[in-house]
């Protein structure tokens, strides 16, 4: 696991003994991944907080109102980031693909179609981080 600054040693044993830096994914379904969901959460906690109720981070149970808004607020900010890196990205390409005058490969347009479906599945998880 990377080095991560700032996170005591008994913060990263648990992210490294659930494999919480693994499958950091974002779904249609469900939004952001349960270990994304996690590790914001273990990262959200104080050291108190997490020697006290670490256990319940793994579990899903609520934590400290404090702490669920600081956790939602990271979630969002995280898939708006996200967003505004592809819109970046689309920007560049945009003038990158101008001299093909819409003869893309087969390869490239594959490509631009599976971000145009990853664009819209962190839209649709936004979304439901804003019902939720």
């Amino acid at each position: 696991m990377p080095e991560i600054s700032g996170v005591s040693r008994k913060k990263r044993e648990i992210i490294a003994a659930n494999q919480l830096e693994k499958d950091l994914c974002c779904s249609e379904e469900n939004g952001l991944s349960w270990s994304v969901f996690t590790l914001l959460r273990i990262l959200a906690m104080n050291e108190e907080e997490f020697r006290k109720h670490w256990q319940r981070t793994l579990t899903g149970e609520h934590l400290h109102e404090g702490i669920e808004r600081t956790v939602l607020r990271w979630r969002q900010q995280l898939i708006r980031r996200v967003l505004e890196l592809y819109k970046e990205a689309d920007n560049l390409s945009d003038n990158a693909c101008l001299p093909f005058h819409g003869q893309l490969s087969l390869n490239m347009e594959l490509a631009l179609q599976l971000r145009i479906q990853e664009k819209q599945i962190l839209k649709n998880a936004l979304k439901l981080l804003k019902i939720s």
